[in-house]
């Protein structure tokens, strides 16, 4: 789930992208389950691309992704949880269509990516997020 923001004036060539997006996962193997969260602030440039004629709008981005990640363990008896937070990078693209004067329907796909620390073993936090968006735009 996330929250894409682009600000932009009309005589500048790219947009300011403000971006959170957050995704878990939650693996299990009989009584032991493992659980990972990530939250991710991205932060960049984002190149919306006007074609004439059409209502699809095409647009690539990338910048720095502020990454906290969090990871936990459960058996039985027990629960171990550890976090952290690193900062890496992010691309992605897209397109969406402007079905009326002021809304949106697309597609987001970016890779992100940060390396994290959880229980005393290195891990990369971020991946592939895909996510159909749907918008407001003044």
């Amino acid at each position: 789930m996330g929250v894409l923001i682009d600000i932009k004036k009309h005589d500048w060539p790219v947009s300011i992208a403000l971006d959170i997006i957050g995704s878990g996962d939650v693996h299990e193997d009989g009584s032991q389950k493992d659980e990972g969260y990530t939250v991710e602030k991205h932060l960049g440039v984002r190149k919306i691309f006007e074609l004439p004629g059409y209502s699809i709008k095409p647009y690539i981005g990338g910048g720095v992704a502020f990454t906290y990640a969090e990871m936990k363990d459960k058996d039985a008896s027990t629960t171990r949880s550890e976090d952290d937070n690193a900062i890496g990078g992010w691309i992605g693209g897209g397109m969406y269509v402007g079905l009326t004067p002021h809304f949106n329907l697309g597609l987001d796909v970016r890779y992100s990516r940060a390396e994290v620390t959880l229980f005393d073993k290195g891990r990369e936090a971020g991946g592939v997020l895909a996510g159909v968006t749907a918008g407001y735009h003044w």
